[in-house]
């Protein structure tokens, strides 16, 4: 199924400490839920080049937060678990599940309230 919609964008300095704790730990529990219906976005954090490597809004970019929360965009690599990729769901599993320890501490970091 495809779905679009429009969302409108906040930077992500927009609220403030206490709310993104809540939006991050929503993100996080939606995550969870899409892992165990079997299914990985495969692109959390995006790939690094030579002339992005470093910046995290970058690398980020596929989550966009908006007014209500943080929302997980462009599931061009994602997939479904069955039988013919079972190694690769399990490799794209568990570094999901490490990336999202990463986005956190990227997105309540402190250094961007200033």
């Amino acid at each position: 199924m495809l779905v679009m919609e429009r969302l409108y964008p906040l930077p992500i300095h927009h609220f403030d400490l206490s709310v993104r704790t809540g939006m991050v730990a929503d993100f996080e529990v939606k995550f969870e839920a899409l892992h165990d219906g079997h299914f990985v976005h495969g692109d959390l954090v995006r790939p690094t080049n030579p002339f992005n490597r470093g910046d995290l809004a970058w690398m980020f970019s596929n989550v966009v937060q908006t007014e209500g929360s943080l929302r997980l965009i462009d599931a061009g690599f994602s997939a479904i678990l069955q039988k013919n990729n079972v190694k690769e769901f399990v490799h794209t599993l568990f570094r999901e599940r490490n990336e999202i320890k990463y986005f956190r501490s990227y997105y309540l970091s402190e250094i961007l309230d200033e």
